[in-house]
């Protein structure tokens, strides 16, 4: 009897950083995440969490990538539609092919990103099922939520 007392809380604590997760998880922002993570920096759901700042990361740097890609392109057509000396447009050529890479390479990180943060979840998911499958059953108590700090 004082083993399930003792196990109690645990089990508690586990279920409120599952629900956080969760919720960070819906809100898919920066902000959650970090939100989650001041509520619960160590563990299982922090790391996964971590991984999922990553993600974020990675998409932004992918974004920044494309964007000054594009730029780069624009001012080469902008060069050679001014007839500029050749070699503005060698220097501008050679720009637009290293961004192009940039680009290329942040999508590859975004894509090992995402992968390793669906890695993550399907350990979770796993997790779960294998907590959720141990329970004796008992009826739902219906949704629970957890409230995370609003924006400062």
């Amino acid at each position: 009897m004082s083993k399930s007392l003792s196990t109690s809380p645990t089990v508690s604590a586990q279920a409120e950083t599952r629900r956080d997760y969760e919720l960070a998880l819906q809100l898919a922002t920066r902000d959650g995440w970090n939100a989650f993570l001041t509520q619960h920096p160590d563990g299982f759901y922090a790391s996964l969490a971590k991984s999922q700042l990553a993600k974020l990361a990675a998409e932004d740097a992918h974004s920044a990538a494309a964007e000054k890609a594009r730029l780069a392109t624009e001012e080469k057509a902008r060069l050679a539609a001014e007839g500029a000396r050749k070699a503005e447009q060698t220097k501008a050529a050679a720009d637009a092919k290293a961004a192009e890479d940039a680009r290329i390479a942040a999508e590859k990180l975004k894509a090992a990103e995402q992968e390793r943060a669906a890695a993550g979840e399907r350990a979770r998911a796993a997790a779960e099922a294998r907590v959720d499958a141990g329970k004796p059953d008992t009826p739902a108590a219906g949704p629970q939520l957890a409230t995370l700090p609003g924006p400062t």
